[in-house]
């Protein structure tokens, strides 16, 4: 009797893990989150890249200040302390 339940419990874990392995070979445990990318995706990316770099190429220089305020403000440079004048004395003595 003791043989008849011990075979049936390792025949139902033998059906079992035949029955789970081919989806336990289809998860990624090392990197679950990652995405394999088809050669047609490749090919597109470079494609796009190309194209970026050749309408990058066409445009004209720009500038290299790009800056909005740059008309607004002065020229030099701003003053961090500015020191208060002495005060010349004027003198009370009539000649």
């Amino acid at each position: 009797m003791r043989a008849k339940i011990m075979r049936a419990k390792i025949l139902s874990a033998a059906i079992v893990l035949t029955l789970v392995a081919p989806a336990y070979a289809q998860m990624n445990i090392i990197a679950p989150n990652q995405k394999y990318t088809t050669q047609d995706e490749v090919d597109q990316a470079a494609k796009r890249d190309r194209d970026y770099k050749a309408t990058m190429h066409k445009l004209p220089d720009q500038k290299t200040s790009n800056d909005p305020w740059g008309n607004v403000r002065g020229t030099g440079t701003a003053q961090t302390e500015t020191k208060p004048k002495p005060k010349k004395k004027q003198s009370t003595a009539q000649p």
